[in-house]
């Protein structure tokens, strides 16, 4: 994890950017000679640029890749005209809402029959990147967005890339978001050290095919696009090329909220799906390696699991002191009512939000070194950083006891939350690669007014 003086190195770059912000400001401020009505006659003349965007879900706050969608759209909609089109297969249906902000529309794909999967093993790409009736979609994703003639289309992950590859012949940025062959490794890991090799060798084995079939599928689209986006500097030095972009995740900020020592109890908060499993092992891993020493120590502690559960198995779900909410519509009063949350993660991919939304809420946090990877957290500082069981224990209760550095630990990770990790933060990220990627006709200055 960064140290304190990465932390420091940070600050000084962000120094230095915004004396050059202000240098490059007072310049344009000298040559501003002309009038209102000219920088209007000018900028009116300026084409506006078209740009699509491609997505497999809605946007929305309830999972972490939905508040990266929501932050993408806010960015796009900033530089030009925005379009978004979702290509959905999914079982319940879903359709984009109309927008004043930008144009929508909503196509419906189908998956892929039970072993139609095997055709992907053949072309050696991970199962499930085809949709089935694929040319019958592929002219009805035109229909939808009403023709090819775009500056610039974004695609929110791979299989959207391929189901349009070919479409629009326009500059084309593909979100990765996870890099999924670092997902699947970390979780072979995860998995064998919480559940033993023998019992999890048939599903490892099947996972690391797929980890080479990520790799080989990541670095193709790599090659052949203008600009992948990752979430961290950690993720773009895996992908290693000359094109990748970092995007950070952010989210939106939710007002300031109380001082967590007011909170009641002595309850630990983790927030995120079962259905997913790096929660699922993250909670497991807790629920049996850790809770039992917090709770010979705190003896009323409470482990609250907040997330869809969907049937998932959980083991150790019926241990005393344990409860599992499912999906909750809205997460604010287990935020209020937390006093630490809890990270104890040792797989996954991209960057949690679960962090940033524990930092903007001002809830003071122990989390995994894994947990907060990406995020430029400084161990005491924002949070605290525990990898074994024991330090983990050790820490969440020392927190339990400790209302002053509770607060201490909300402040600062509050702090951390404004400057770097809102979603404007990463909207702007968005923007700025955005109009790096678009054709020089468009005027950047009027673009990204």
């Amino acid at each position: 994890m960064p140290s304190a003086l990465g932390s420091a190195a940070r600050r000084s770059v962000c120094g230095r950017r915004g004396a050059g912000r202000q240098s490059e400001e007072r310049r344009l401020g000298a040559a501003a000679t002309v009038s209102d009505a000219q920088v209007t006659s000018a900028r009116s003349r300026v084409p506006t640029a078209r740009i699509l965007m491609l997505t497999e879900r809605v946007p929305g706050h309830d999972t972490g890749f939905g508040v990266r969608i929501t932050n993408v759209i806010e960015g796009l909609r900033a530089i030009g005209d925005l379009h978004v089109c979702l290509i959905d297969s999914s079982e319940r249906g879903a359709t984009l809402r109309p927008s004043e902000l930008y144009r929508t529309s909503t196509v419906r794909a189908r998956e892929i029959g039970r072993w139609a999967w095997l055709g992907d093993l053949v072309r050696l790409r991970p199962p499930r990147m085809r949709y089935r009736a694929t040319r019958r979609l592929r002219r009805e994703i035109v229909e939808a967005v009403g023709g090819s003639d775009w500056d610039l289309v974004v695609c929110c992950r791979c299989r959207v890339h391929l189901v349009s590859d070919g479409l629009f012949d326009a500059p084309r940025i593909v979100d990765f978001d996870d890099l999924n062959d670092a997902l699947l490794e970390s979780r072979i890991h995860d998995r064998t050290a919480l559940r033993g090799r023998l019992r999890t060798f048939p599903r490892n084995v099947h996972d690391r095919v797929h980890v080479l079939l990520w790799r080989r599928l990541q670095r193709s689209i790599a090659g052949r696009v203008d600009r992948v986006g990752v979430c961290s500097q950690y993720d773009a030095d895996k992908v290693a090329g000359d094109n990748v972009a970092v995007i950070p995740n952010g989210y939106p900020d939710p007002g300031t909220p109380a001082a967590p020592s007011t909170a009641s109890g002595n309850r630990m908060l983790f927030v995120g799906p079962l259905t997913y499993e790096p929660n699922r092992l993250a909670v497991e891993w807790f629920v049996q390696h850790v809770l039992p020493a917090v709770r010979a120590a705190v003896s009323d502690a409470e482990f609250v699991v907040v997330g869809a559960r969907d049937g998932a198995t959980v083991r150790g779900a019926d241990a005393p002191g344990v409860t599992l909410t499912g999906y909750v519509p809205d997460i604010t009063p287990h935020y209020r009512s937390a006093s630490i949350a809890v990270v104890p993660l040792h797989s996954g991919g991209g960057t949690r939000i679960k962090v940033i939304e524990s930092l903007a809420r001002r809830v003071p946090m122990v989390s995994t070194t894994f947990g907060c990877a990406g995020h430029d957290l400084t161990d005491g500082s924002e949070a605290i950083l525990a990898d074994s069981a024991d330090d983990f224990a050790k820490a969440c209760i020392e927190l339990l006891g400790n209302p002053e550095r509770r607060e201490r630990l909300a402040t600062a990770g509050r702090r951390l939350f404004e400057q770097h990790l809102t979603s404007s933060a990463t909207s702007r990220a968005v923007g700025e690669l955005a109009v790096a990627v678009l054709d020089p006709r468009f005027d950047r200055r009027a673009i990204a007014r």
